[in-house]
């Protein structure tokens, strides 16, 4: 047993995916909110709402930012939230003209937030990529094997006599139709926030927050919806659930690849070995699927109680969020990698006639 077994030195071969953890790394999340200031600050120059040649000055000194990661650290403990002392230590490199405007209109929350619609835009970047492979992988099974046959089972107990591509047929179609949703789950999730402290853009004290939205969010590479949804969590949750679903039908895919190589109707290559058995091929990659699919299944009620966001702002719902999201993330990504190579790994299936 480990405390984390997607990143631990010995799991993380097995269980780790260093791409997509490096999207939630620490050091990745607060550069991310360091772009949200600079988005802001040169939205507000954009729209007349700081003194001329403030703006070159605060994003060049944002540029060249060290942050005192230990400083933030210990100031999280008391504040709850890193923003306080990551605004607090640019403000004290800036030019001292330049600091009253910094952060102007913004909160803890509309970083945070816009920090992760940005890293879930690019790891749903690559769940598009590895979602195409494994697509690749189950039109080449069903091209090589499709026409062998297989015993059919109901509720385990075999119930007659079917072709390959059926059961290939039926883990492929829920695939195809989670690759139809990605764009719809993209654009759920690529949203700016910026509401300020109270949740509302008309009391930002901005001449036109709505422009400086606007503005932020092309540069960031998000949409603005036109309002902060801070306390509505639909998006992170239904986000969650999709990838929920998606674990699910992979683990599908495990459960039947490896009651297949129980009965004998599969065979594949690069199986786990036994210490006490030679010649043993355990099919670790599909069992790991069947494990990643339950890890999902548990975490993502969760997301469903971080929906309860008391009045214009929760810590605690908030923070719950930050401890599941990003494990569901990384579930989902690591069965999607691996559901490809147990597919590719398959040398027979079924018997051919």
């Amino acid at each position: 047993m480990f405390a984390y077994p997607f990143s631990d030195h010995v799991n993380s071969g097995l269980l780790g995916d260093a791409e997509v953890e490096s999207l939630f790394s620490a050091d990745a999340m607060l550069r991310r909110m360091l772009d949200f200031e600079v988005a802001l600050t040169r939205a507000l120059d954009a729209e007349g709402e700081i003194t001329e040649g403030i703006c070159a000055r605060t994003v060049a000194c944002i540029g060249s930012m060290k942050l005192d990661i230990d400083r933030i650290s210990l100031a999280t403990a008391r504040d709850g939230v890193v923003v306080p002392e990551l605004v607090n230590q640019v403000r004290q490199a800036l030019p001292e003209d330049c600091r009253r405007d910094f952060h102007r209109g913004a909160t803890s929350q509309d970083l945070i937030d816009t920090a992760l619609a940005i890293a879930l835009r690019n790891f749903h970047d690559i769940v598009d990529g590895r979602l195409g492979a494994m697509n690749s992988a189950l039109e080449r099974l069903k091209s090589e094997f499709g026409e062998a046959e297989i015993s059919a089972r109901t509720r385990m107990q075999t119930a007659g006599r079917l072709r390959a591509a059926d059961r290939i047929d039926a883990w492929h179609r829920p695939v195809e139709e989670l690759i139809g949703e990605l764009p719809s789950m993209r654009s759920r999730i690529a949203v700016l926030q910026f509401a300020g402290p109270l949740g509302v853009r008309r009391k930002l004290g901005l001449k036109n927050p709505q422009r400086i939205a606007e503005r932020m969010a092309k540069q960031l590479g998000l949409s603005d919806i036109g309002v902060g949804w801070q306390t509505d969590r639909r998006r992170l949750a239904t986000y969650a659930s999709w990838l929920t679903a998606l674990t699910g039908c992979l683990g599908k895919i495990g459960r039947d690849y490896c009651l297949m190589a129980q009965a004998s109707e599969l065979r594949h290559s690069g199986g786990g070995r036994s210490s006490a058995i030679p010649g043993k091929q355990n099919p670790v990659r599909a069992e790991m699927l069947v494990a990643l699919a339950r890890f999902n299944a548990v975490l993502v009620s969760g997301m469903h109680h971080g929906m309860d966001h008391e009045q214009e702002r929760s810590g605690s719902a908030w923070t719950l969020e930050w401890m599941i999201l990003p494990q569901i993330c990384v579930a989902g990504a690591v069965a999607l990698r691996l559901a490809s190579v147990a597919l590719d790994g398959i040398t027979e299936f079924g018997n051919r006639k």
